[in-house]
């Protein structure tokens, strides 16, 4: 039998014998018998001309470490903020603006190696902006980060990195000639591979 429900939407009551009998039929519609191979078939209890939304897998990851901004240690005027959404933890680096601004995180590694370190960032400014990243005593490196969609859309970028068996201090700062002017929410380490 059909029902109209509230927002007029046509809906079925049909028992499971009957529901099984209509899989590959299009079900309360205008009586077609042809079967359509790439429906998804509806799950017992639910409506069958409800499409079903396809399986989310739960994320996975090899990150050796995350490390929030909360955790890292602010040179210069950058502060932890919260004035933009989707960030984890409790807020974001912010204020990267002169010379001497930056963030240091301090990550363990099991073993001495190449690593990958992605950043988590925003920049919604309409064009590419910089910062210097600074691994233990190593040579400084400019890191590139594309503008965004807006403030609210958060994007990554990729270095690879070589860390000592141990403590090691990541730190992104801006030095003379950066254009800096985002946001740092977190950085992942992995060992490369």
């Amino acid at each position: 039998t059909r029902s109209p429900d509230v927002t007029g939407v046509q809906t079925c009551a049909l028992p499971i014998s009957a529901l099984l009998v209509l899989l590959s039929l299009s079900a309360c519609g205008t009586g077609s018998t042809e079967s359509s191979n790439d429906q998804t078939p509806p799950e017992v209890g639910t409506s069958p001309t409800s499409p079903l939304p396809p399986a989310t897998p739960p994320p996975t990851t090899t990150s050796l470490q995350t490390i929030l901004a909360e955790a890292g240690v602010f040179s210069g005027n950058v502060a932890l903020s919260v004035d933009h959404p989707g960030y984890f933890g409790r807020g974001f680096a912010d204020k990267f603006w002169a010379a001497g601004d930056g963030i240091t995180f301090t990550a363990q590694a099991a073993v001495a190696g190449q690593y990958t370190v992605t950043i988590r960032y925003l920049n919604a400014r309409g064009s590419e902006r910089t910062l210097t990243a600074k691994i233990n005593d190593s040579a400084a490196t400019a890191i590139s980060f594309p503008s965004l969609l807006d403030w609210k859309t958060w994007g990554e970028v990729t270095q690879t990195v070589n860390l000592v068996a141990g403590k090691n201090n990541i730190k992104l700062a801006m030095s003379p000639g950066d254009t800096g002017a985002i946001n740092v929410n977190q950085i992942d380490i992995e060992l490369f591979q």
